[in-house]
């Protein structure tokens, strides 16, 4: 620890630069004089650095957090974040690691064919095409679908109705489908009644979105008198892209 002090400033900056996480930079700032009086005087600077590589989509993560701390001016990082927001942000991700898990322990042997699963019925049966070459864990950009979608339901359990309504109407189409169906995953494991509000809103903003500017009907979704039927996830995975983008696709044709 002596030597690494008695390097300069800047090199010290880069060693916090290079740390794994905000964590191991905070230990790191703890452990002489020198090193925090460097922290204190550039934290914004390490953080700004580490923040982005170390949270998977930190935009996301830091909408949520703006919405929960109250700060106005959402989605801009122009307030200073101290350990307690730090903490929160850490919570929040560490809230959708615990739902992929979840998700791949449910799931993913059914995509792979390994297990059935009971459908609305009461009947065991396969809800996917099977896909043997899929990993036992979820791809890079299904977690990034994850993740998006999980900070997206979150966030908007903090609006207020108008807000939510006023909010999606301003959403993608295949963005509503993410949000409608983690809405769904999520009403699974946290009781609180926005979520339901939640899948209406965004199944009601689907809906008016084939209307409106395709001319045709929206698919049919799963509405909150469904929640007592198992939830199942589609569009969250790679494999099932294709429709997703088909069904898109086939809302555009019924607007030519």
């Amino acid at each position: 620890m002596h030597h690494l002090t008695t390097l300069p400033t800047e090199l010290l900056l880069k060693t916090y630069e290079f740390l794994s996480s905000f964590v191991d930079a905070v230990a790191l700032s703890t452990s002489c004089r020198k090193l925090r009086s460097l922290w204190v005087a550039h934290r914004c600077t390490i953080l700004a650095e580490i923040l982005p590589r170390q949270f998977e989509c930190y935009a996301d993560a830091r909408r949520l957090l703006n919405k929960q701390r109250g700060w106005e001016c959402e989605g801009r990082d122009k307030h200073e974040m101290g350990m307690r927001d730090l903490q929160l942000l850490a919570e929040n991700a560490r809230r959708v690691e615990e739902a992929i898990l979840d998700i791949e322990r449910v799931f993913i042997p059914v995509l792979r064919g390994e297990k059935y699963v009971e459908s609305w019925g009461g009947k065991e049966c396969r809800i996917y095409s099977v896909d043997t070459s899929h990993p036992a864990s979820l791809t890079l950009t299904e977690r990034a679908r994850v993740f998006r979608a999980y900070y997206q339901v979150k966030r908007l359990m903090w609006c207020n109705e108008d807000a939510i309504v006023a909010e999606m109407a301003l959403m993608q189409l295949r963005n509503l489908f993410y949000v409608n169906e983690m809405a769904h995953w999520v009403r699974t494991r946290c009781a609180n009644w926005k979520l339901i509000y939640l899948v209406r809103a965004s199944g009601r903003a689907i809906e008016r979105l084939y209307q409106e500017q395709y001319g045709c009907a929206a698919p049919e979704l799963r509405s909150p008198r469904d929640f007592e039927r198992p939830v199942v996830l589609f569009f969250i995975w790679d494999c099932w892209q294709g429709s997703l983008e088909s069904m898109v696709m086939r809302g555009v044709e019924g607007a030519e």
